[in-house]
């Protein structure tokens, strides 16, 4: 019964996350990816309000502290991802977002004392071969030229290190909701976690816009040009962040994400389609190949 109630939250977040990847490339064609964020992280925030009533605080204050450097880690990742979206295809970001589970396993190990195992091993190898697909554009042959280009590739290097940020504050996510268990009943912590942690990112968006623009231009800049596609945004994100944290509650974190990755194959061919972007059975491949690997990474 625990076994298919987080297969479900975490199937769950990943057609939230799909859905929510969409329409974050929709809304950053015309957007800043700084007024993006902080507008998305304030209406996150707001709808998170609406489990207000299932928050419970009564956890010590070193662990707000490191809530507030999950935020930071987590703000870090969203504004490199987002830079992507608005520069790269969708159909090449969100395969590259499947890197994602290596990451976590390792700082899931060092961290966690969570095991690494061969067929989790086996899993990083076809994680890295299908990036390699995704990256050679059909030029298998020269190892040496595909590894330059994604060396040098200004935004794919901003997403591979928004994935590193991500990877850290996913592991902060899984160690931060087993210490509120110890002080709050289990069943409030994700709606808690949710609830600070947006609360958190969206001051220091508010910040980081204050000191770059100014906030009130931004906002009212960002409502009018994409308004209604990041608040729907804001809505995707809600649920998919509420259902990871739920999954989160009841298995080991190398278990949730690869899981919750299934969203990128989602977004890789049905955004591509909708933005009508070249080489998407190719992409879609690459895509499928980085899941598997997410998959095996599960045993």
């Amino acid at each position: 019964m625990v076994l298919a109630s987080w297969v479900m939250f975490a199937l769950l977040s990943a057609l939230f996350t799909s859905f929510l990847n969409i329409t974050r490339k929709k809304a950053l064609f015309k957007e800043h990816t700084l007024e993006f964020n902080a507008i998305l992280s304030i209406f996150v925030f707001l709808f998170s309000l609406v489990f207000v009533t299932k928050v419970n605080l009564d956890i010590p204050l070193w662990l707000f502290g490191v809530i507030f450097i999950l935020a930071i880690f987590a703000s870090c990742g969203m504004l490199l991802i987002s830079k992507g979206y608005r520069h790269m295809p969708i159909s090449v970001v969100d395969p590259l977002l499947n890197i994602n589970p290596i990451f976590i396993l390792f700082l899931a190990f060092l961290f966690l004392g969570e095991r690494i195992t061969g067929m989790q091993l086996g899993g990083v190898v076809l994680i890295v071969f299908g990036a390699y697909i995704l990256e050679a554009d059909h030029n298998f042959g020269n190892l040496r030229s595909n590894l330059l280009h994604m060396v040098k590739s200004k935004y794919t290097r901003y997403v591979i290190i928004g994935v590193m940020f991500f990877a850290v504050s996913a592991t902060l996510d899984k160690f931060i909701l087993s210490e509120m268990a110890k002080f709050i009943p289990v069943e409030n912590a994700p709606f808690t976690l949710l609830v600070v942690v947006w609360g958190f990112i969206a001051l220091i968006f508010s910040l980081l816009l204050s000191i770059r623009f100014n906030w009130h231009k931004g906002i009212e800049h960002g409502l009018s040009v994409s308004g209604k596609w990041i608040i729907l945004c804001a809505f995707l994100a809600v649920l998919a962040t509420f259902f990871y944290y739920k999954t989160l509650t009841l298995t080991l974190v190398s278990l949730a994400i690869p899981i919750k990755r299934l969203s990128t194959f989602f977004s890789t061919v049905i955004g591509g389609r909708l933005f009508h972007e070249k080489g998407l059975f190719l992409k879609g491949i690459a895509c499928l190949v980085m899941i598997s690997g997410a998959v095996l990474m599960i045993f």
